[in-house]
Order: C-alpha cells, then sequence, then structure tokens
C-alpha cells in the first residue's frame, strides 16, 4: 500500500455535529470521521457518473483504499489522536496537570512516542505543552423563514480554524494511478463542502497539500511509514473511527481499549419523499487501542423503504506500536 496525505484548508466555518447530542444543530465538532468523508465523496461521484458509487464501494470491499479520520494540523505539524491507553506507572502529579491532559484530544507527530514512553517507564510529560489551539467554536443564529409563518430563529454551531491550522487525512491506496481520480474527486468536493449546513456554505475547502506520506519532513514521515506498516506490533492504535464485522467482534474486543461514537444521520437521496434516518449503529472511535487488528467492513445502512443502498464506511487504517513505544 502506499500511504498518501490530503491537507484541507477550509475557507468557511464548518459544521460537523455532535453524534451523541440531542441538540446536534447547535454544537459542532472540530473534526469528521471518515464515514462522514466516505459518504460525501459518494454524494460527489454521485453527478461524476452513474458508476462512481459503485466503483468506490468495490475499492474499499477490495482494500485497495482505504481512510482515517480527519485530524488537525498547525503549520508543518501533523496531529494524531490520543490513544486509549492506561500508564502503567502512578505518579504524583498536581490537580492542574490532571485537568490539562483531560483535555488533550490529539498529540503531535513530533510528540507521539514519547508521549507512548511516558505512560509505560519513560519520564512524564508535560500535558500543557500538549495542548493546542486550532480554531474556536462559536454559535451563530440563523432565521427559517416559511411561507406564511412567523420567522423561526435557530442556533447554528459552527467551528472556524485559524489561519495556519485545518485539517488532513490519510488513504491507503493499493495503486498509485488510483491517486488522481481520488485527489480530483477530493477537491469537487471541497467546492461544495463537507458536513452539515453546506447550502448554507459550511465547509468548504482547498487542497492545501496531496502527496505520498514518505514526501513529508523526515521524521513525520518515518513515524507514520513504520507505524502504518509494523506487522508485529504489540498493539494496534486505530486511525479510524470503524466497526469489526460480527464474526471479529469477539477477537477484536479482547483486550481492547476503546470508546463508543455513535454513527447516525439522514439519508440525502431524491428518491425519498422527505428526511430519513439512516440505520443506527455504534462504532469504536479513532484511538481505541487492540491487541487484535480487525478488517471491518462497508455497511448499508439505508432505511427499509430506501430503493437503493446507502453505504456506512467501517474500514479502519492502524498504527502499530510496541509496548515501549
Amino acid at each position: 500500500m502506499t500511504y498518501y496525505l490530503f491537507k484541507l484548508r477550509f475557507t468557511a466555518p464548518v459544521h460537523f455535529g455532535d453524534s451523541f447530542s440531542a441538540v446536534a444543530l447547535s454544537s459542532s465538532e472540530m473534526t469528521f470521521c471518515a464515514d462522514r468523508l466516505f459518504s460525501a465523496l459518494c454524494q460527489t461521484a454521485v453527478h461524476q457518473g452513474d458508476r462512481g458509487v459503485d466503483l468506490l464501494y468495490d475499492l474499499v470491499q477490495s482494500r485497495q483504499l482505504r481512510f482515517s479520520d480527519a485530524f488537525p494540523w498547525k503549520g508543518e505539524q501533523l496531529y494524531l489522536p490520543r490513544p486509549c491507553l492506561e500508564a502503567k506507572t502512578v505518579r504524583d502529579t498536581d490537580a492542574s496537570d490532571r485537568k490539562a491532559m483531560k483535555k488533550v484530544v490529539y498529540i503531535p507527530i513530533n510528540r507521539y512516542a514519547y508521549f507512548l514512553r511516558s505512560l509505560s517507564d519513560g519520564d512524564p510529560i508535560d500535558p500543557k505543552a500538549l495542548l493546542t489551539r486550532f480554531g474556536e467554536a462559536s454559535v451563530v443564529t440563523r432565521a427559517a423563514i416559511l411561507e406564511g409563518k412567523d420567522t423561526l430563529p435557530y442556533a447554528v454551531g459552527q467551528y472556524r480554524f485559524d489561519a495556519a491550522c485545518g485539517l488532513y487525512f490519510l488513504a491507503a491506496l493499493a495503486k498509485d494511478d488510483l491517486f488522481r481520480p481520488l485527489f480530483q474527486l477530493v477537491r469537487q468536493l471541497g467546492l461544495g463542502g463537507i458536513g452539515g449546513k453546506v447550502s448554507s456554505g459550511y465547509g468548504s475547502f482547498v487542497v492545501e497539500r496531496a502527496c505520498p506520506v514518505r514526501a513529508l519532513d523526515e521524521m513525520q514521515a518515518s513515524f507514520l511509514l513504520n507505524a502504518l506498516d509494523m506487522p508485529d506490533a504489540d498493539l494496534w492504535i486505530s486511525l479510524t473511527t470503524s466497526l469489526p464485522k460480527e464474526e471479529e467482534l469477539d477477537a477484536a474486543l479482547h483486550g481492547a481499549l476503546y470508546q463508543i461514537v455513535r454513527r447516525a444521520g439522514f439519508v440525502q437521496t431524491t428518491n425519498l419523499k422527505g428526511p430519513e434516518k439512516k440505520k443506527e449503529q455504534f462504532f469504536l472511535a479513532a484511538g481505541s487501542t487492540f491487541r487484535h487488528p480487525y478488517r471491518g467492513d462497508v455497511y448499508d445502512v439505508a432505511p427499509e423503504n430506501c430503493p437503493h443502498p446507502v453505504y456506512r464506511y467501517a474500514v479502519p487504517l492502524f498504527l502499530g506500536v510496541k509496548k515501549h513505544g
């Protein structure tokens, strides 16, 4: 496999609704999961030919194409999800350090191995040094204008990235000639936007950089390539919010440390009269750690009355790590 980086710079605020929240419209997460990316690419592919979605589906099912979730970048520094791991040694830490560590969600690649060692027998890491600003969340008020009715105000949560920040995702390709059509699809997606409220201008982006991971600076490229292609790892850290197939579930969860994420949403199709909900599922979040990696699947989550499949991506990318980092 060849691993590619897609670095996105957003030209407008984003709205990525919180899947667990009952008020997802009035809040916004900073990042999006791989299933949202795949669904958005499928929507874009629909406009590029009758076979566009089928080709994407076939590539993923044959494992010629896999995605990570989207993670933040700042300048040239890429960040990865904080792994679900427990410290093996108990240290005396003050309350401010414990409070700061709870806020650490992403670790810069240049500190990732050091962070892993600090959980075993390495020197303690300063959590305050890991806290990074990527942008700012806010809530804006919009108005729904309904014919013959009073204007109805509503709140929309949004996240606006700072000038030197954005999101990136990784794509694993079995053939290098798949890169160009994928790049064109991602670039086209950026014009329309990703996430919620795209009809109001949210979520538009440009591809700041698209390149093989080996073209990154030496430190980041070396870490990623070694970890993404480590066959004899002691643990695997998921870079994708995903779900094992039913026959994989018991083995995958044995000895795993993980967080559960609800995946839901509405079907976007002209073949239904009104908005219909996709089938609800619960995935294992990026950053979850496993002793036994799994293949995952692409699930059909179409409602009963939908005349065509609706795909939800759930195939993981893993980072392999040794016990002592």
